[in-house]
């Protein structure tokens, strides 16, 4: 079984860190009111005005998003999409083009994950508002129910939220007729190795538990109501999947302790005048 690290861009990244932290209240809210969407601040670069009941969002199985929208420009440099969560932290960003009356971005696997924790839908048009601000134009979270039945068909066979950690390095091999000093770092390597393992094996369960927590909230709260429950079943079966790799790191740490023991105790006993190499490993009593 292969465990592929989802590569994320700095935001991206950014919003799963903080989502861990503001789900609870990200599920508090079921929207943003028009009052919290209208920002009256002078000093923000930006003026945020929610979508008239006209508006719509629509997005298709193919992850293209299509925005009506009658406030927006005709035309903007760098209109972008976002998903903001309760604290209007953009949590995922896309781009957005014209389309005759219309406007269109494109949605992925990261962007769907978002939409989950998303209290809001922006299209954000820099300059186009009064005084030369941003227009940032708002889909709430009760205006996203149908989005998020859509959003189901751009999940992949991995489990959603999760990031693997990143597996460490093993040994190098150790070379033909080595001398005291080689044996002796490649004993030291493999203990090291062999800690490295350890703490590989407890963040993949960090990981699969974190990731795991926020799907169940989400699916306590309702949020996946619209999927289908095909994909909602195999998602949970991606979950359970990750138990097989964290067996698999339990396999490597025994079979390089097997290794290094085998490499050691062959050293020590064709070099009987030589001082023993001493190769302790420590217990770990996670590793069952």
């Amino acid at each position: 079984m292969t465990i592929s690290h989802r590569l994320s861009s700095p935001t991206q990244t950014a919003w799963r860190r903080a989502t861990a932290g503001l789900v609870a209240v990200a599920l508090g809210f079921a929207a943003l009111s028009a009052s919290a969407q209208t920002d009256d601040d002078d000093e923000k670069p930006y003026i945020a005005i929610r979508a008239a009941d006209s508006d719509s969002l629509a997005l298709a199985r193919t992850g293209t998003v299509t925005l009506k929208m009658m406030r927006a420009p005709s035309s903007a440099d760098d209109a972008k999409l976002l998903i903001v969560n309760s604290a209007n932290f953009a949590i995922w960003d896309g781009t957005l083009t014209p389309s005759g009356a219309n406007w269109t971005g494109q949605f992925n696997l990261d962007a769907a994950e978002a939409l989950l924790t998303a209290s809001a839908v922006l299209a954000e048009f820099p300059g186009a508002a009064t005084g030369g601000k941003d227009l940032r134009i708002s889909f709430v979270r009760d205006m996203l129910t149908e989005s998020l039945a859509a959003s189901s068909a751009l999940m992949g066979e991995e489990p959603m939220f999760y990031e693997a950690p990143e597996a460490p390095k093993p040994v190098e091999a150790l070379g033909p007729n080595p001398d005291a000093t080689q044996i002796a770092s490649y004993a030291m390597a493999s203990r090291r190795y062999d800690e490295q393992l350890a703490a590989y094996r407890y963040h993949l369960v960090a990981a699969k538990a974190s990731a795991k927590s926020l799907w169940t909230d989400l699916m306590t709260a309702g949020r996946l109501d619209q999927w289908p429950a095909n994909t909602r079943e195999a998602q949970m079966g991606a979950y359970e999947k990750l138990d097989a790799y964290q067996a698999k790191v339990n396999q490597m740490k025994r079979e390089n302790r097997a290794m290094a023991k085998k490499a050691v105790d062959q050293w020590n006993a064709a070099n009987p005048e030589a001082e023993p190499i001493d190769l302790p490993f420590r217990d770990h009593s996670m590793e069952s």
